[in-house]
């Protein structure tokens, strides 16, 4: 691997790490402009600081963690890889993802995961009621008994392939006590689609990849850049009324 790489000093600015490819680890200290490590496919990235909108939008493998706050947007699109925030994240974090895990270790803003067809979302401790859960094979993972009380909502419990690859990425990710977070975690799920098939195991946290609930593999993401295409998805939003 790649000599460690350290760079400080970062002061707004925007693309930081953009398309990085490869291995090694790089750790930076300072505040990010937007899209920090967006398309990462394979480095190890930390943030020690914030960052604003889109911050590892599209990401494709690897790792990032940001010991800070960031903007609307985080790992929108994203399609593999692991994700961890350590502060608090802006509206629409994990939005429209297809794949990989995002943890939200802290506050989340509003419509967190809205769109995302498979992944795996992770709040960790959220500071307010869960956001709408996603259809199979997507994942939505909450601390056990935060949706008590939500109408049409369930919370199940994870298999033991489920916790084990779930506390082995937040190792990863340097969660402390990965073992006891994982098993403090419930999947939310609407009450009608309890009974779907599930996804296969560790796929969405172990390897990054979504499959149907067929077993093929899910869509490429859309043409267009990641930023284009979820200014154009708030638009929608923004129109709905949502």
């Amino acid at each position: 691997m790649a000599k460690p790489v350290k760079v400080g000093g970062l002061d707004g600015h925007d693309g930081v790490l953009a398309c990085l490819r490869g291995e090694g680890r790089v750790t930076m200290t300072g505040k990010a402009g937007d899209r920090l490590a967006a398309f990462l496919d394979g480095p190890q990235v930390t943030l020690v600081g914030s960052a604003g909108d889109f911050a590892g939008t599209t990401m494709l493998a690897g790792t990032l963690v940001i010991e800070g706050a960031v903007g609307r947007g985080l790992c929108c699109h994203m399609a593999g890889g692991r994700a961890r925030l350590k502060g608090r994240a802006g509206d629409l974090a994990g939005a429209m993802m297809t794949g990989g895990l995002l943890v939200l270790d802290g506050p989340v803003g509003e419509m967190a995961g809205l769109g995302m067809s498979g992944g795996t979302l992770a709040l960790t401790r959220p500071d307010g009621p869960p956001p709408r859960a996603p259809p199979p094979p997507a994942r939505l993972m909450v601390p056990r008994g935060s949706a008590a009380g939500a109408a049409g909502l369930v919370e199940v419990e994870l298999t033991h392939a489920e916790l084990d690859d779930l506390a082995a990425a937040l190792t990863e990710l340097g969660m402390t006590g990965p073992r006891e977070v994982a098993e403090g975690l419930v999947r939310l799920m609407v009450a009608d689609e309890k009974a779907a098939p599930p996804a296969a195991p560790g796929a969405p946290v172990q390897a990054g990849v979504t499959v149907g609930t067929d077993g093929a593999p899910a869509p490429p993401t859309p043409a267009g850049s990641a930023s284009d295409r979820f200014e154009s998805f708030a638009r929608e939003l923004k129109g709905r009324g949502a």
